[in-house]
């Protein structure tokens, strides 16, 4: 069964959801440099597949931004 909650398979409407949240905890430059550039590719089941534009934006999510993306 799926979550109520989640798009069944929008990842464009939940990444939307998810950069709103994103952008009001946090700084604007922050948002900017670091989410502003990634885009949704996909869902499976509930995991929303996200592209980043470098190895190292991928580690700053992971390491600051781990449980907001596991929420």
């Amino acid at each position: 069964m799926s979550d109520p909650q989640l798009p069944a398979a929008d990842p464009h409407s939940l990444w939307g959801r998810l950069r709103q949240g994103l952008a009001t905890r946090l700084a604007e430059a922050s948002f900017q440099e670091w989410i502003a550039p990634c885009t949704p590719l996909r869902m499976e089941g509930t995991t929303l597949w996200v592209r980043v534009p470098s190895p190292s934006t991928k580690l700053w999510i992971e390491q600051q931004l781990v449980e907001e993306f596991n929420d």
